[in-house]
């Protein structure tokens, strides 16, 4: 769990300390404005933080913005009965089973238990939170 956490949050500084590099060096205002990406990228981090935390803890606030699946007609009240396996247009005429993406799934929580994994995600996210913050305390220069 803690290479994990070692493991995101150096992808995540890495990537932040980059696009601040690329903004001081390429804009008029430089390290004004890679100050306030800074701060921005942290309070970013740290919302992701919380967000992880809560999956973690079961409430999945992006599960209650996703489209909830249509009713079925009761079986009695379809116009057809059967379903026939015609060709049409955007239709397959056989159904392909790629259980691929649930494969790597399985296999990842082989390893990490989703809420662990969740709860690591959030410790390297608050902890690039905080650094980027600092960071856009520090390199904000005295107005």
């Amino acid at each position: 769990m803690v290479r994990l956490i070692v493991k995101k949050s150096l992808i995540f500084l890495v990537s932040s300390l980059l696009a601040c590099a690329v903004i001081s060096r390429l804009s008029d205002g430089g390290l004004i404005y890679a100050g306030f990406l800074a701060a921005f990228i942290g309070a970013a981090f740290l919302l992701g933080a919380w967000l992880s935390f809560m999956k973690a803890r079961g409430g999945d606030i992006a599960a209650m913005f996703k489209r909830k699946p249509r009713q079925e007609v009761p079986y009695i009240h379809r116009r057809d009965k059967t379903r026939a396996p015609g060709v049409m247009k955007g239709k397959y005429k056989y159904l392909i089973d790629d259980d691929m993406e649930e494969d790597e799934r399985q296999r990842r929580d082989e390893i990490l238990p989703p809420d662990k994994y969740h709860m690591a995600v959030a410790a390297s996210r608050m902890a690039c939170g905080i650094v980027m913050l600092l960071v856009s305390i520090y390199i904000h220069p005295a107005i």
